[in-house]
């Protein structure tokens, strides 16, 4: 069995949370609130940037 760990916090509490354009599955942290997808193809994006 595969645990999901948030990037952010490495808060256990995800749950899945749709899908993205390219029908990639997306997930989301309950504790922060942090959206993320497992293997993404151009990497993290920064908090500065995506606010």
């Amino acid at each position: 069995m595969m645990y999901l760990t948030c990037p952010q916090c490495h808060s256990n509490h995800v749950t899945k949370n749709g899908l993205n354009r390219l029908k990639k599955q997306l997930y989301k942290c309950q504790d922060c609130g942090r959206q993320f997808m497992l293997h993404p193809a151009k990497g993290p994006v920064s908090q500065k940037t995506a606010n």
